[in-house]
């Protein structure tokens, strides 16, 4: 299956969603560079995860990925107190030759795992910018080579509403048509000066998928006292990552090739929230890094969930503040002087897991503005019939693509 791909806008705006790019300017698939982006890269996703889950009811999915990729282009562009934020919140280099080191590196290594073609997996990067607000040249050229992003030239102080649906038709076709709509109307206006965009899109078939024979009705325990009937997958795996410790089980779920993994965490019952409190402290690899091979009895409900967040509120709670602020927002690396803010950053999120395997797809944009081994044993039980978190990740650089809760699934 074919990803499309996706923009949004920022007043100079920025979004982020799953699909391909250009080549990055060094080298470095798999190694090491890239290893330790996605692991800096991870505490931004665990510490966003964390502030999104406080306040987001029921089934939640976000791309971290596309959110750190996009927030990173603006960062690429802010300077003094703005851009020490920005840094320290991606959890960047502060040395910028070694962040745009860093970020290409992890670049290079999504492009070579959609390369092999077990899978689909492309990122996709654009820019649209006022053709009146000129940019300065090393702004153009970091973006262009650090993250294969394109320009595009907009008319958003004539034609805001039409440039909005420019951008909405990009996002669609990055994310095929997974992500809609993803400015909304009177996001953008004529005081709108750029808009920086990644789209991500992913679809990979289970390692071994499950059999729709074996998908039966049973209840899902959503919350004491309220059970819900969901379609419940069920297979007997061998060799799969496994992990139980009191009150968690985390189980780990190969796409065709292995490149590419998706992790339930299912915590004891009644204990989503604890967990969901650890992963943000914690991380990823501190909560789910001891899997060991394992055959499995695994059960896991079909779900499907798409959400949509404005991230002002958790990116200046993350340590953004100067950037939303036209008074303070440095931004004078694109354009020479201070007269750029981010004034909205939108995400749009989908996921869809059925006995086949997944797909899903997201979008970012940042909006600125003028300032204005297995053994032999008794085989585990994964039984998902409760409230759990799954996380999908590169399993060579670690880094998280996707990361959501499930509720209360949904018959699909």
């Amino acid at each position: 299956m074919n990803a499309r791909r996706r923009t949004a806008s920022l007043g100079l705006t920025l979004a982020a969603a799953v699909a391909a790019t250009a080549a990055p300017p060094r080298p470095d698939a798999g190694g090491d560079s890239a290893r330790r982006a996605a692991t800096e890269a991870n505490r931004f996703a665990a510490a966003l995860f964390g502030e999104l889950a406080a306040t987001a009811k029921d089934n939640l999915v976000v791309s971290p990925f596309s959110i750190h990729a996009c927030m990173s282009m603006v960062a690429a562009g802010a300077a003094g107190d703005t851009e020490r934020q920005m840094v320290q919140a991606l959890a960047l280099p502060p040395d910028r030759t070694a962040r745009h080191a860093a970020l290409a590196a992890l670049r290079t290594r999504m492009d070579a795992v959609g390369a092999k073609g077990d899978l689909t997996l492309e990122v996709a990067n654009r820019v649209w910018a006022q053709k009146s607000h000129p940019l300065l040249p090393a702004f153009v050229t970091d973006i262009e080579s650090v993250f294969g992003a394109g320009f595009a030239p907009a008319d958003f102080a004539g034609q805001a509403d039409r440039e909005r649906g420019v951008i909405n038709a990009w996002v669609e076709e990055k994310t095929h048509d997974r992500i809609k709509e993803l400015i909304q109307p009177g996001l953008l206006g004529p005081d709108t000066r750029m808009v920086l965009v990644n789209a991500v899109y992913f679809y990979g078939t289970w390692q071994t998928p499950f059999s729709k024979d074996r998908t039966e009705a049973a209840p899902f325990h959503a919350a004491p006292g309220r059970d819900i009937e969901v379609d419940l997958m069920q297979a007997h795996l061998e060799h799969l990552g496994y992990h139980e410790e009191p009150g968690l089980q985390v189980c780990e779920l190969p796409y065709k090739g292995r490149e590419v993994s998706m992790v339930v965490l299912l915590p004891a019952s009644g204990r989503l929230g604890a967990l969901e409190t650890r992963l943000a402290r914690e991380g990823l690899d501190a909560v789910a890094g001891r899997l060991r091979p394992r055959t499995v009895n695994v059960a896991l409900p079909r779900f499907r969930i798409e959400a949509q967040f404005g991230l002002n509120d958790p990116l200046i709670a993350l340590g953004m503040r100067d950037a939303f602020n036209p008074g303070r927002a440095d931004f004078s690396g694109m354009t020479g002087t201070r007269d750029l803010f981010v004034s909205a950053v939108v995400h749009k999120a989908f996921i869809e897991v059925n006995e086949k395997g997944t797909e899903a797809a997201a979008a970012t944009a940042a909006v600125m503005r003028l300032t204005a081994m297995p053994v032999a044993e008794e085989p585990a039980v994964f039984r998902a019939d409760r409230p759990f978190l799954f996380v999908l990740r590169d399993r060579a650089s670690g880094s998280i693509l996707f990361l959501g809760r499930v509720a209360a699934p949904s018959r699909t």
